[in-house]
């Protein structure tokens, strides 16, 4: 059956070539046409037609930077780097987020690099030049101290990790361990724009004691700014399989952002066969919601074989009703979440919605970057 194309953007000509050239280069077939079909010569207006299996791929593109290179673009779009980030604290839960993160690891032929980031305290500065001196002393034992602590404890946490996988608790992957010093999500988020990893793994506290550590939270603090998928899971939470993560919803923004973010998802989890929930969130949708959100549902259903997509407007905008019904109701087991970038006063004055979600639910969160 014959590919089905479908008009992507409709540009000046030296635009549409533009275009072009910046899709061809990354693998996509493109047919241009102009506006006028009747006039043979350059108009001012031309389709840009790509393959309707190609649409995902083809909107990262059209909306990264146009100064950037194809190879940049690509680099940014699809995380060159064959990593899972593991952020831990040698806790209890953090032998949960690697077991999650080696199952992914394992499914999707990655390398799990588990990272700790110690803090060194802070001093105040405000003493005499002869204090000054004695105190930077101190500060430099302080940090050797704390820096050879969090060594000892990779280590004690790496043998744990190597006699779990020698028992078959954890599949056999190859992995790597860091140790860095600072604030943990400044860390963690410099680590992801250096080296962009595939996906982030980071557990959560339950929704009680995340009350209390709203303003502390690191995992919220990550998920604000992180523009790689992020992984969240519960302390308590004990990780089955991919299949114990399904049903799930995902969270429409009900637009073409939804097109990015399900394609990042379904890459993820794409030997999984599974019902997923759409659940609109935008309250700008407008009158016109359910027709909208069927033809979502209906491009879904067309493009992923093998997923049953439902639709479903929710009678209440609590967002903690919202989750509690979800889980209680259709036994939801994850929460899919399309990831906005906001800056920092649009996060203060309207977090988005992985960070409302983290705190009132008590289940993994998948949050996809758009």
């Amino acid at each position: 059956m014959a590919e089905t194309f479908i008009t992507l953007a409709i540009h000046t000509y030296d635009y549409a070539v533009a275009l072009r050239d910046r899709l061809v280069a990354s693998g996509i077939e493109v047919q241009l046409e102009n506006v006028d079909i009747s006039n043979p010569s350059p108009a001012p207006g031309v389709r840009v037609r790509i393959p309707e299996s190609s649409l995902p791929k083809a909107l990262r593109i059209v909306e990264a930077d146009a100064a950037q290179g194809a190879s940049q673009v690509l680099e940014r779009l699809e995380g060159l780097h064959d990593r899972i980030l593991v952020p831990v604290d040698f806790s209890d839960s953090s032998i949960n987020a690697v077991k999650t993160a080696f199952a992914f690891a394992h499914a999707l032929k990655l390398k799990p690099e588990i990272m700790h980031v110690f803090a060194t305290p802070y001093f105040d500065g405000s003493l005499s030049l002869t204090d000054n001196f004695t105190l930077d002393i101190r500060d430099t034992e302080v940090r050797k101290n704390l820096l050879d602590a969090a060594h000892d404890e990779m280590s004690r946490f790496r043998k744990k990790i190597l006699a779990l996988i020698g028992d078959g608790t954890l599949p056999p992957v190859k992995f790597s361990t860091t140790v860095r010093e600072g604030l943990p999500e400044d860390v963690i988020l410099d680590y992801t724009r250096s080296t962009p990893p595939q996906l982030v793994v980071m557990c959560t506290r339950s929704v009680k004691k995340k009350a209390t550590q709203i303003m502390g939270s690191v995992t919220a603090e990550v998920l604000d700014a992180c523009r790689v998928p992020v992984f969240t899971i519960p302390e308590d939470y004990n990780f089955h399989g991919f299949a114990s993560l399904f049903p799930s919803v995902f969270f429409c923004n009900v637009d073409q952002h939804d097109l990015l973010a399900m394609d990042l998802f379904i890459r993820l989890f794409k030997s999984v066969p599974a019902t997923i929930f759409l659940i609109p969130v935008n309250e700008k949708a407008g009158s016109k919601l359910n027709g909208r959100m069927n033809a979502l549902r209906k491009y879904f259903a067309d493009r992923y074989s093998g997923y049953d997509f439902i639709c479903e407007i929710p009678s209440s905008k609590d967002l903690r009703a919202l989750m509690h019904n979800l889980i209680e109701d259709h036994k939801i087991n994850m929460l899919v979440v399309p990831n906005k970038k906001k800056n920092i006063f649009a996060r203060l004055i309207n977090p988005g919605i992985a960070h409302k979600v983290i705190f009132e639910a008590d289940a993994p969160m998948l949050a996809l970057p758009v």
